[in-house]
């Protein structure tokens, strides 16, 4: 058992390799798909520093202790020396929050949101991962990020020597903003802090900056409670940033007010470019294989239909240019859903069921 897992330095291979803060995602990828692999063992029992938590896909925990899904340390080789991944195997999700979620697959779900990410918004935010048979089980195998330089935010926030700057510099992030609009767009029904990664120096309390932009990184993980509006809905209270760049919580009472933050230009220039790449990112072999796949559950919405929803929420987030989430959002502009085969169902909403000022009076854009 180690804490520390050699040989590779993501740290180096990310100046090395400028593309993508995870190194050269194509070959990654390939690897993941396609190289030797072998299993460590369970994931908690080789990683001692792995936090335990109520995360349901990954390491939760129920009270009497059982894991709701299982998750396994695997070793990639390759020619330079090898990396770590985490294998999530189909046959290790729990029934009985499939259920309860009206989820048919986690492990396919993982897989559309990471795809959607990587190569639709090309937002950068989630490790390379890839569908693999290992020991004759089929689950997700996703790149490890090493606890000496990614830890979760919870972690952080716990060992920084001052907390309100850190939390600060974590909110003004434009990864902050990405993974608003990524759960909004997959419908994340399991963000916490304990599902986002940030980049430390490997110093406890440290944050390692971004060359580029000078903030923070920050990664989502464990995305596979998503894709299904009823999770969503039935969760009673929203967490994570979406939930903060979309509304604000009263300190005395704890109900919660709409906002209306705008979405930062280069991000909306993000999902304008995504609605314009769809057709070819939905007639893709990846997206039409993970459609394909996903045809013979019975559980739950079928993946092709929350993917046609996922787009009317893109639609919807460049159409209003604010950040939205079922705090501030009951329905999609009407015209977006109505143009659809499958329109769009309303939120569930701590509001009453009128639509919002900023978002009743968008109107149809002249073409």
């Amino acid at each position: 058992m180690f804490e520390t897992l050699p040989p590779t330095d993501q740290a180096a291979e990310q100046e090395s390799l400028p593309e993508s803060r995870f190194g050269d995602r194509d070959l990654l990828n390939r690897e993941l798909r396609e190289n030797p692999v072998t299993i460590v063992g369970p994931l908690a029992a080789n990683i001692p520093s792995v936090r335990e938590s109520t995360n349901q896909v990954e390491l939760g925990v129920l009270v009497g202790g059982e894991a709701f899904n299982e998750a396994k340390l695997a070793h990639i080789d390759d020619e330079r020396g090898g990396f770590y991944a985490v294998f999530k195997p189909v046959s290790g999700e729990n029934t009985e929050v499939k259920e309860s979620t009206k989820i048919s697959s986690f492990y396919l779900r993982e897989m559309v949101a990471a795809h959607l990410t990587e190569n639709l918004l090309d937002f950068d935010i989630t490790p390379p991962i890839a569908s693999r048979l290992i020991d004759g089980e089929l689950g997700s195998l996703q790149m490890y990020l090493s606890h000496e330089h990614y830890v979760t935010a919870t972690k952080f926030l716990e060992e920084c020597s001052n907390f309100e700057d850190a939390l600060a510099k974590m909110h003004a992030s434009t990864d902050h903003s990405r993974i608003a609009l990524l759960d909004f767009i997959i419908l994340g029904a399991d963000r916490s802090d304990d599902n986002m990664l940030i980049h430390t120096t490997g110093e406890k309390g440290k944050l390692d900056f971004n060359h580029e932009e000078g903030q923070p990184d920050l990664v989502a993980i464990d995305n596979a409670i998503s894709f299904s509006l009823h999770a969503y809905n039935a969760d009673p209270k929203l967490v994570g940033p979406s939930q903060m760049l979309s509304s604000s919580r009263n300190l005395q009472n704890g109900e919660l007010a709409s906002l209306a933050l705008p979405i930062p230009e280069n991000l909306r220039i993000n999902l304008a470019q995504a609605l314009t790449n769809w057709d070819s990112f939905y007639a893709d072999e990846t997206t039409r294989g993970l459609v394909n796949e996903d045809a013979g559950q019975k559980t739950g919405v079928s993946i092709e239909i929350e993917l046609e929803w996922a787009r009317q929420r893109i639609a919807a987030l460049v159409e209003t240019g604010i950040f939205l989430s079922r705090a501030n959002c009951k329905r999609l502009p009407e015209h977006i859903c109505r143009e659809s085969a499958h329109p769009h169902p309303a939120f569930a909403s701590y509001q009453e069921n009128e639509i919002p000022p900023f978002l009743r009076h968008v109107k149809k854009p002249t073409r």
